[in-house]
């Protein structure tokens, strides 16, 4: 597999970068699963759960199973596990669990979530990091070593990491389930999408993913080459500062949006392919707020108004991180060229993507993020990672007036039609906010050898490659 990022860690509580999740599949199994095409959840290591009461989740757990260690996989380290997600000075998904007050043990294979507030989100949050059980025995062993060593109970276990090279998995021969059909996968890292697509076409690798469109007329005739076009929740957008100048001033926030000439970039960026991104769910998904598009349309005259307001009327310089690879760089010259025309000087210091996530929303060190987000099973977990007080991705946990209100009513109901609407008054206030600069959802593509056999991709755009096989 050519893989276009490093991970930032193997260890799924501490990572940072949603394109981590592929290395991590095939090593972890989650407590809930989900249908590749709807994301609806399905049993995963829990073969059952049960809302007993509004704050009382139940979970069955699936005996027989073992870490790679072959430490018990139990009710044990459910609550280890969760609990771990909550509390540990390094964990990046405790805002997942926020609503999770206590964790108990009812006997070896039963688990009792008890929750602060309804959360009716949490079985998908369990098909996340949140969701992927660690080894207890290998975490407390080198809890600093454990993500470069990491031990789940997944269809394959790690066997080498390569910095800046490769990670390895090998097959789990002691698997609980079904087990996989290859001896091992190779993610290769490589970050040039042109070099993953000649690596492709030469017959050294097997699979490359997140295919930029520009790219895809090289392999359209090419024999025994698939093109794999589905649609996926990952959108391209700006992450901004809220808690500094100029971003602190929603004003300059406002500006930032009305200033893109969205259906532009997405000619320039991705020949039209894709739609245009309004809001963090894509107009196919049922959350999705139709009645607010478009949120903030093209006009530069209110972004020159607006930006003259908030005392930058003879200009505005920004400082920016983003990606390396050619297509995102591409993506930057065409921002830069559109904030130019309102007055907006936009600065990009161009990084790997782990060294620009830490940069950004570890060390604060950019008043913006030029980068993508991945999507997550159940939307309110994107909205509150992104936009709640608790977020990791809100990097100033700036506090929208109202928001975290519209958050928890998202979790507090069941019924679809409620949910879409205590989004729709979620999404109100992070557009009246401006909290980020939403660009373009692509089209998700994969490119693989016709070897291949048995890929299917899902909603999230986040690959899984545990049951796929070759052929002669």
């Amino acid at each position: 597999m050519a893989h276009p990022t490093a991970p930032t860690t193997l260890d799924p509580a501490a990572g940072n970068s949603g394109y981590d999740h592929i290395y991590l599949y095939p090593m972890f199994d989650t407590l809930v699963n989900f249908v590749p095409e709807t994301l609806e959840a399905l049993p995963g290591l829990a073969s059952s759960w049960e809302f007993t009461d509004e704050t009382t989740l139940v979970l069955n757990l699936n005996e027989g199973v073992s870490f790679h260690d072959g430490t018990a996989f139990n009710a044990e380290a459910v609550k280890a596990n969760l609990e771990r997600s909550k509390t540990w000075e390094k964990s990046n998904i405790a805002g997942d669990l926020i609503n999770v007050d206590t964790v108990d043990v009812v006997d070896e294979y039963t688990v009792q979530i008890n929750l602060t507030q309804p959360d009716t989100a949490l079985p998908l949050i369990l098909s996340d990091r949140a969701g992927m059980m660690v080894s207890p025995t290998a975490f407390n062993t080198d809890p600093d070593g454990f993500g470069q060593n990491p031990v789940g109970t997944g269809p394959f276990q790690f066997d080498e990491w390569l910095t800046g090279e490769s990670v390895t998995v090998k097959r789990n021969d002691n698997y609980w389930g079904d087990p996989a059909h290859l001896d091992s996968i190779v993610f290769s890292i490589i970050i040039d999408r042109d070099t993953a697509i000649n690596a492709v076409l030469s017959g050294q690798q097997d699979f490359t993913f997140n295919v930029d469109p520009t790219q895809l007329a090289r392999v359209e005739n090419e024999d025994g080459i698939v093109n794999n076009q589905s649609a996926g929740l990952f959108h391209y957008e700006f992450y901004t500062n809220n808690g500094r100048p100029p971003f602190d001033d929603v004003r300059v926030r406002q500006a930032m949006n009305y200033a893109i000439d969205r259906d532009s970039y997405l000619q320039a960026t991705q020949f039209g392919t894709g739609e245009v991104a309004w809001h963090p769910i894509p107009s196919a998904h049922w959350a999705f707020p139709a009645d607010q598009v478009p949120t903030y349309g093209y006009n530069p005259e209110k972004a020159r108004e607006l930006l003259s307001e908030a005392g930058y009327a003879d200009g505005l310089t920004i400082e920016v991180v983003g990606w390396t690879a050619d297509p995102d760089v591409r993506r930057a010259e065409v921002l830069q060229q559109q904030l130019a025309d309102v007055g907006v000087t936009m600065n990009i210091t161009a990084t790997e993507v782990p060294q620009a996530t830490a940069a950004f929303f570890n060390d604060k060190n950019y008043d913006a993020y030029l980068a993508a987000w991945t999507g997550r099973p159940d939307p309110s977990l994107t909205y509150s990672l992104l936009f709640g007080m608790g977020g990791y991705f809100n990097a100033a946990a700036y506090e929208a007036p109202g928001l975290e209100a519209a958050l928890q009513k998202t979790r507090a109901v069941s019924d679809q039609g409620e949910r879409t609407e205590a989004f729709g008054e979620a999404s109100r206030i992070i557009a009246d906010e401006a909290l980020y600069v939403p660009l373009a959802y692509p089209p998700d593509f994969a490119v693989y050898r016709d070897t291949v056999q048995g890929y299917v991709p899902n909603l999230l755009a986040k690959p899984k490659f545990a049951y796929i096989w070759l052929t002669e």
